[in-house]
């Protein structure tokens, strides 16, 4: 299914959009709070400042009518193919992924290309769709390719990142009640107990393993330009990609 940058922010307009905006939120802010270098990757705008680098994968479309008054989370944003991102390696300390991997073509690549670009020790902060998750079909999260556990440990492992965590998130069920949305602290706090493996969303905190025993990518940062601003010159880039061959297996 091609995906549209309209789609998601209609999305996140909704009750539904807010209360797993709220959720997220909640969950991601100590993996967060401390991180001065990040990069985004994905449709990230509902859970980043303005002032982070936000790189919005190919495979979303962005419509020639969009225009800055109606999408200002996008005013910083710029379209990649995020198997070769417009990143140096090792220049970046965290990069935070939501509505990405989900929707590449090529997951195995896209995370060793951002395994280059992180530096020593950096850390990958991830959001993806249970494979088994409950959520409607109207969801962003229903949209893509589902995970896992074992399967993003696996990925994760073969691009050479140590995974240190897996949370489970979003257990509230998406109705439309109000006494729902009072309870749903209680859901979020409690789901995995009451709902085991019926979570919706696997929040993986991973961090780039150095002494890595494989290449994990031979890329080089590639250009981009801005969504809004197609005037501004391209990223700066002095280098080819040779991209990866390998398929995703999951």
């Amino acid at each position: 299914m091609a995906m549209n940058v309209r789609y998601f922010y209609d999305f996140y307009k909704t009750w539904q959009g807010k209360r797993i905006r709220s959720s997220l939120q909640n969950a991601l802010r100590p993996s967060l709070k401390n991180i001065q270098n990040m990069v985004s990757i994905g449709y990230t705008a509902p859970y980043i400042d303005d002032k982070t680098l936000f790189i919005l994968p190919n495979s979303i479309e962005v419509p020639n009518t969009i225009s800055n008054t109606a999408y200002e989370p996008l005013n910083n944003a710029v379209c990649a193919d995020i198997s070769r991102l417009p990143l140096e390696s090792n220049s970046v300390e965290a990069i935070l992924m939501i509505h990405g991997l989900e929707y590449c073509d090529d997951p195995d690549d896209s995370l060793k290309d951002i395994w280059r670009t992180l530096k020593s020790e950096g850390y990958f902060i991830l959001v993806v769709p249970n494979v088994r998750g409950m959520d409607t079909k109207n969801s962003p999260f229903k949209q893509g390719r589902g995970f896992s556990p074992s399967q993003i440990q696996r990925s994760l492992s073969e691009a050479t990142f140590v995974c240190e965590e897996i949370q489970s998130v979003l257990f509230t069920p998406p109705v439309q009640w109000k006494w729902i949305d009072k309870l749903s602290p209680f859901f979020e706090k409690y789901g995995s107990f009451l709902l085991p493996t019926m979570e919706n969303v696997h929040i993986v905190i991973a961090r780039k393993q150095v002494y890595a025993p494989i290449k994990p990518s031979s890329g080089k940062a590639m250009p981009a330009k801005s969504i809004l601003n197609p005037e501004l010159n391209p990223l700066p880039c002095k280098n080819s990609h040779k991209s990866s061959t390998n398929k995703y297996k999951g």
